[in-house]
């Protein structure tokens, strides 16, 4: 029974001095990711039974049948086959439905950046009750880690790390009825995770788990919680909201190098190109100093996303120093 969360980087310093000087960007490479599991529900699924108990997925906390299963041809992008949770009111007694995927490949020790992605959307039916619908990451020993939830009622987007008793708002809402890629991005290597929602930033720099917990990936559930417990459901209809999902991925991938300044041009009266280059979609600041003896004070010029892998500054500061260093740091 389970016993129910990208740090910035060391910078590459870049010495500029009176004298020009061009250097050319290094071509960055980056591995391609290992998939450790997917599903698109479109093969091997019978849409006449419980998701739980198909294909290496299972649950805990339900008891009725369909309160957790497949639909074809509904909801969002159009035609195939999608999970659910929610639809048919839990047995009596139970408030709460856990359904996961066993069959996760183990996370390479070289490819610490793990990354689970999933269309979602959540649906109200019939019923009055408008629940809270989650996806919670474990351990390989079925500890929490961390979860994100969305409540339906005030359509808020919440987080809860580990030894949580209550969530924390990330000041984001999602609307019903609207499907939404979600991602989550867990730096296992840094203990820090981030997650987006069609590429709106919810959260970053989180802890995955607390000091002592055995940082490692077990499962990401996807979670049906009555938000009011006692509310009247009326099991003989099937009328209660739902989350619906599709595309559920879990990939791993090495770690990006650390973000790498170039002086990609320099201008007679003075002025320099510096060209940061870093993983694209991440973001980055460049920083200047003009010595790195004793307390040395890094100068903020500019943060910006690294789209297409890089981005470019055109430092006009003036006077100009006689020696400047320009560092790149991954930023939140």
């Amino acid at each position: 029974m389970k016993s129910h969360v990208v740090p910035p980087g060391r910078g590459w310093f870049l010495p500029l001095s009176l004298f020009v000087m061009l250097l050319l960007s290094r071509a960055q490479t980056f591995a391609a990711p290992t998939v450790l599991y997917s599903t698109d529900f479109e093969s091997g699924y019978n849409l006449n039974a419980d998701l739980e108990g198909q294909l290496g997925w299972t649950g805990t906390g339900g008891g009725t049948f369909f309160d957790n299963g497949l639909v074809e041809d509904a909801y969002f992008l159009g035609a195939g086959t999608k999970a659910y949770i929610g639809f048919v009111p839990l047995a009596p007694g139970q408030t709460i439905l856990y359904v996961w995927q066993t069959n996760l490949a183990p996370v390479p020790a070289a490819m610490p950046i793990v990354k689970f992605s999933v269309t979602m959307g959540i649906y109200n039916l019939n019923s009055p009750n408008r629940d809270c619908f989650r996806w919670s990451v474990f351990n390989s020993s079925g500890t929490h880690l961390f979860t994100l939830d969305f409540d339906n009622t005030s359509r808020a987007i919440n987080y809860a790390l580990q030894n949580d008793t209550s969530f924390t708002s990330t000041g984001r809402t999602y609307d019903n009825d609207t499907p939404y890629s979600l991602r989550i991005t867990m730096d296992m290597a840094n203990n820090k995770w981030s997650a987006t929602l069609d590429n709106v930033l919810l959260v970053t720099n989180l802890a995955i788990a607390a000091t002592g917990t055995p940082l490692t990936l077990g499962d990401v559930d996807a979670l049906w919680v009555y938000r009011d417990p006692n509310a009247f459901r009326d099991d003989q209809s099937p009328s209660e909201n739902v989350m619906v999902f599709d595309n559920y991925t879990i990939t791993s991938e090495a770690a990006p190098p650390p973000p790498s300044p170039t002086l990609a041009a320099r201008y007679d009266n003075g002025d320099v190109i510096i060209r940061l280059t870093g993983e694209a979609g991440r973001r980055y600041a460049i920083e200047a100093a003009t010595n790195l003896a004793g307390t040395i004070n890094w100068t903020p010029l500019r943060t910006n996303t690294a789209t297409g892998g890089f981005f470019d500054f055109l430092d006009t500061t003036t006077p100009r120093p006689r020696h400047r260093f320009y560092r790149g740091r991954l930023v939140p």
